[in-house]
């Protein structure tokens, strides 16, 4: 479909859920925030650059596939995959048999090799493949470390229950793309402020707050007093009217038979932005 690496692929991994992300959405991934990928795929903050221990990776994963085509007698080539049953779901392949029954995840790395050779396969490399045998519709996966001298080869087979809550959360965080509404925010995703100024304004809405709730507790103590002295009687004094007004409940829209098929999403309006300030 696509050259792994070019424009091309750039843009449309923008428009949908690859693999690589299935972890980052399940919030196991110590890279990245389901938050910072959301951002990313919106464009609003610029895409994560390869480090040094990446790009040797990418250095060596010709020379891996290679190695691990010499082990399995078999040719495999890199392909950009589309789910058939959701079209947002892709999956960059590093080896992908002719046939589309066998696909291998090549992973270049010292640490994940000596892991591999303890029969371990990471959290996230797991919902990696997880993603990767979804989007094929196969039920195992060869894991292939190099490190660049030696080789290790696990196969990691597909686990239901974990296949279940990936698509569950790529369906959600789907909709987040869709509706332009991010993700709940992580720890990790707040800016850390110990200025003067900005703690300094902090601690004067503190004081107003404080100052709200008892204004506010001693107003509605006064306004209870003149809904008791009104007997349900509109009245009107010197400054106030005061009427009891009776409006029409919320319309259950989720019960209504025949929106059950219609997608609401489709008639939203711009996302409302506002601004919320949480007690720490």
């Amino acid at each position: 479909m696509f050259k792994q690496g070019s424009p091309e692929w750039h843009a449309f991994r923008q428009t949908g859920i690859g693999a690589s992300n299935a972890s980052v959405i399940l919030g196991i991934s110590p890279y990245m925030t389901p938050y910072q990928l959301y951002c990313e795929k919106l464009g609003l903050i610029p895409g994560q650059k390869d480090n040094a221990a990446m790009k040797r990776g990418r250095d060596l994963e010709p020379i891996a596939l290679l190695k691990y085509q010499d082990m399995k007698e078999k040719s495999f080539s890199p392909q950009v995959i589309v789910s058939k049953e959701y079209d947002w779901m892709f999956a960059s392949l590093d080896g992908l048999s002719f046939d589309g029954k066998e696909c291998v995840e090549v992973k270049c790395s010292d640490n994940l090799y000596n892991q591999c050779l303890n029969g371990i396969i990471p959290q996230i490399y797991q919902a990696q493949m997880t993603h990767q045998m979804l989007v094929l519709g196969i039920q195992v996966i060869d894991y292939f470390c190099f490190d660049g001298t030696n080789c290790c080869l696990l196969e990691y087979h597909l686990d239901p229950s974990f296949a279940a809550k990936i698509i569950e959360a790529e369906k959600e965080f789907y909709q987040c793309m869709v509706t332009k509404i991010p993700p709940p925010l992580q720890e990790k995703d707040y800016r850390i402020r110990d200025d003067d100024e900005y703690l300094d304004i902090e601690c004067k809405i503190l004081e107003l707050d404080m100052q709200i709730k008892t204004l506010t507790q001693l107003k509605e103590i006064q306004r209870q007093k003149l809904i008791k002295m009104s007997n349900d009687e509109p009245c009107r004094g010197k400054y106030f009217k005061l009427n009891k007004i009776v409006s029409c409940g919320r319309i259950k829209y989720e019960s209504i038979p025949e929106l059950a098929t219609v997608n609401v999403d489709a008639y939203r309006g711009d996302p409302i932005i506002s601004y919320r300030m949480d007690r720490i």
